[in-house]
């Protein structure tokens, strides 16, 4: 199993941090930014689309809350389950940078910021 790094390449389009999934540490999985079982993500393509490293890259959706893409249906229904915040983690890598992000997500041994 690998150890969990701050690694920038691994936040994922959606502020969540792949280099802290269990998939990715047990090499099941190459993360989301790579995997091509995350083509049919609708965040990944959006940000894909629009040439953005991540959704803080968006000015479109400075709020979050209202981008029905983030807030769907699906992931309203795991944020409840798993309590992770994806808008913190965006509102984190736009004011603070990704590397900052990653540096939490590794201390915190998370892939998301926790409700």
């Amino acid at each position: 199993m690998k150890d969990i790094v701050a690694d920038a390449s691994l936040v994922t389009k959606c502020g969540l941090y792949c280099g802290a999934c269990k998939a990715y540490l047990k090499g099941k999985c190459e993360g989301c930014a790579e995997t091509l079982k995350k083509a049919k993500c609708k965040i990944r393509n959006c940000c894909i689309d629009r040439s953005y490293t991540t959704c803080a890259d968006c000015e479109t959706y400075a709020d979050t809350s209202a981008c029905k893409k983030i807030n769907g249906g699906i992931d309203r229904f795991f944020s409840l389950i798993f309590r992770y915040d994806r808008a913190a983690g965006i509102q984190m890598i736009r004011e603070q940078g990704a590397e900052a992000f990653t540096k939490k997500m590794t201390v915190d041994k998370s892939m998301w910021i926790k409700k």
